[in-house]
């Protein structure tokens, strides 16, 4: 259509004819991948990362949806870090994808650092594989070195580990 009252009108129309392609509107719920730029100071380590909520759902197009397997947050770039912290972060859309809403558009973005301690521990020597039965280990026990986040190693026993021998024989 066109406004007469401006005295003008169309000579031609590119295309003349448009197809509408009708689909229908789905939601589906998809996991948040934080895309996180940090890295832990010497002596300590990031422990985790952890997006809340961990899931969002998406809005759209079915045919669209169903190539969506996630969501990513914009980049986070925090450098060395020293310290637990936690940024409200928005979800990045391909651009490709005009027609697709998500709820909610921000995650919590959580990164846990801990200190990095190294443990030693003594630990049995076991031999296993054809013919473990008709062997003596010497020494029957090794020191391991274990190194990680406070939280995780702090709490390590000797009964946590386990060293082996591969003994195969031929």
């Amino acid at each position: 259509s066109f406004d007469r009252s401006l005295s003008v009108r169309p000579t031609s129309v590119v295309p003349q004819r448009v197809t509408v392609r009708l689909e229908r509107r789905v939601d589906r719920r998809v996991p948040v991948l934080a895309r996180v730029g940090a890295r832990a100071a010497e002596g300590f380590v990031i422990a985790r990362t952890v997006v809340q909520p961990d899931s969002v759902t998406l809005y759209g197009p079915a045919s669209v949806l169903d190539r969506m397997v996630t969501v990513e947050t914009s980049a986070l770039q925090m450098g060395q870090v020293r310290t637990s912290t936690s940024r409200q972060v928005d979800l990045v859309l391909p651009s490709d994808l005009p027609s697709v809403d998500v709820s909610p558009g921000t995650v919590l973005v959580s990164i846990d650092v801990d200190s990095l301690i190294a443990r030693r521990l003594q630990v049995p020597v076991h031999a296993v594989g054809q013919g473990a039965d008709a062997v003596t280990l010497d020494p029957s026990r090794v020191w391991v070195t274990v190194t990680g986040a406070a939280s995780a190693v702090g709490s390590l026993t000797a009964a946590d580990l386990i060293a082996t021998v591969q003994i195969d024989v031929v």
